[in-house]
């Protein structure tokens, strides 16, 4: 099961909101893509997703790249747990993943 939480759902929107600034149209299609391509992924066996977190180093978060964004999820048992989106070219702290939400 794929649960986008809070944190995740709002980053989706930044940046639907700052492409759409530019290009309506584009911003629908990356964030669909986001969504789909993500819960896509996160839908398969859990050998087969992405890689650890390098930042982190813990085998239980874990990314996926869809366009320019990092996609930070939290594996826990059958559960994956979208945490934030971040775009590639940020530097990404420990303290951007929040585990607690």
């Amino acid at each position: 099961m794929v649960i986008w939480t809070p944190l995740a759902q709002a980053d989706l929107k930044a940046i639907h909101s700052r492409i759409a600034k530019d290009a309506p149209l584009n911003a629908k299609k990356v964030a669909a893509d986001i969504v789909n391509k993500t819960n896509a992924t996160l839908s398969l066996p859990h050998d087969a997703l992405g890689k650890k977190v390098p930042e982190l180093d813990r085998d239980d978060v874990r990314e996926i790249h869809i366009h320019a964004w990092r996609v930070i999820y939290h594996v826990q048992a059958d559960k994956k747990f979208v945490l934030t989106l971040f775009h590639k070219r940020r530097d990404l702290k420990p303290d951007d993943i929040k585990l607690d939400q």
